[in-house]
């Protein structure tokens, strides 16, 4: 009885070793890695070619760049992300 209370507490004490090593390695991991960006979003919706350009152009102009663009209820909407943190308010791209 002894020697099955000192194999299942010897077990544990692995266990957890184990378990506690393979946590800083993945902490270790972790900290090597860079941050994550931080986005700011600007989404605008256009119904031709001409109005795309001249407003992604506008934008690319304060840092903005295109990365999506999907059907919308009127033309298309257009994304654009420039680095940083969101703006509390940001009205047409500034």
């Amino acid at each position: 009885m002894k020697r099955q209370a000192f194999l299942l507490l010897a077990a544990a004490v692995a266990g957890a070793l184990a378990v506690s090593l393979f946590r800083f390695g993945e902490s270790e991991a972790r900290a090597s890695l860079p941050p994550a960006p931080e986005w700011s979003y600007f989404c605008f919706d256009a119904q031709s070619a001409g109005e795309v350009n001249e407003k992604a152009n506008q934008a690319a102009a304060r840092g903005w760049e295109l990365f999506a663009g999907s059907p919308g209820s009127r033309g298309a909407v257009w994304c654009l992300r420039r680095p940083g943190p969101a703006p509390l308010r940001d009205k047409a791209g500034q």
